[in-house]
């Protein structure tokens, strides 16, 4: 039986090796028609590896495009390619702060050819974790029981340490907390949220402060006499040259003091801490803090000055001078 299949398998043994090359052949061509190779274009997210701690890595850019060539099924349903063996990856082990472009490392599924990634590579800003002590100052709102006013603010701390990217931290000057008076009559503590603020009196993000409240005291007291008095802006340092202030607007213009009345009767004004005015060339807006007189206090010790910085006009000179301060030409005889 086994000779006879060896006899079969032998006889017309040429002619049976061609057919199966034409069956192959035609099954390829099939297979060709049916599921062809294409190019195809994907967009991948950009993943770090080894990121720094110590650093704060910003992406100019987190994606690339990615061109590859297979066969038609390797393309079906592809709508997230990072679940289907598709990812683009940077390593960021050993680098240290500023700029880095970065060439990310691309993988594709087997039987898929990567031809192309747009950009070839993606810029990095490593930027330093950084600490620096704010003042912690307090704005307060609303008012106190009729008859009653606040006599003394105590607050558990004066600084608080502020930590995140130095540019970030470079714009924080202080952290501010808002302390509601609600209506009360009789003392009352407090813990109130603390927020890093700029010049501009607007939140810095990116920053973790150590200590997210502090506790406050309100003192109030009875028989202490108010006051009008209107607000002083104090300025300090020199505009460049070339540059003039136009105007200067607080608000509020006026504010209520409370105090002894041995006290409050003289004053008229009360000044704002110093706004600097150094390498100022456009208009600018400062949220600032009260500079009170010992034993004066006020509802909120914040007030908000503009202060408006324009390039000084050149005057030309008249015609007539212009023409005394040309040299005329002259001829020699």
């Amino acid at each position: 039986m086994i000779t006879n299949l060896k006899n079969g398998v032998k006889r017309n043994l040429p002619a049976k090796i061609i057919a199966l090359i034409v069956a192959f052949t035609l099954w390829g061509v099939v297979m060709e028609d049916q599921n062809p190779l294409i190019e195809n274009s994907l967009t991948l997210e950009v993943t770090s590896l080894n990121p720094p701690t110590e650093f704060r890595v910003s992406p100019l850019r987190d994606k690339v495009k990615i061109k590859v060539r297979g066969q038609r099924s390797a393309f079906l349903a592809l709508d997230n390619p990072e679940e289907n063996g598709y990812s683009a990856a940077v390593d960021m082990e050993g680098l240290g702060e500023g700029m880095h472009q970065l060439k990310p490392q691309v993988t594709v599924p087997q039987g898929v050819e990567l031809l192309e990634v747009q950009p070839e590579t993606v810029n990095y800003n490593f930027e330093a974790i950084i600490s620096k002590n704010l003042p912690i100052d307090l704005v307060v709102n609303g008012a106190t029981a009729p008859g009653t006013a606040v006599a003394k603010i105590t607050q558990a701390a004066a600084h608080v340490t502020a930590t995140g990217p130095r540019s970030f931290l470079d714009k924080a000057i202080r952290a501010i907390g808002y302390v509601g008076l609600a209506g009360n009559d009789t003392d009352f503590t407090l813990d109130v949220p603390l927020t890093a603020i700029n010049d501009e009196g607007r939140e810095v993000p990116n920053i973790t402060l150590s200590e997210e409240t502090t506790s406050v005291e309100v003192q109030l007291a009875r028989g202490l006499s108010k006051k009008i008095v209107s607000v002083k802006p104090v300025l300090g340092g020199k505009l460049p040259e070339g540059y003039s202030i136009t105007e200067i607007r607080v608000d509020p213009l006026k504010i209520e003091i409370a105090g002894d009345e041995a006290i409050t009767e003289t004053l008229t004004a009360v000044a704002t801490e110093p706004i600097k005015l150094d390498n100022m060339t456009t208009p600018f807006n400062r949220t600032v803090k009260l500079s009170l007189p010992e034993g004066v206090t006020v509802t909120n010790q914040m007030v908000s000055v503009n202060v408006k910085v324009e390039r000084k006009a050149v005057k030309e000179k008249p015609k007539e001078e212009a023409d005394k301060s040309t040299p005329k030409e002259t001829t020699q005889p």
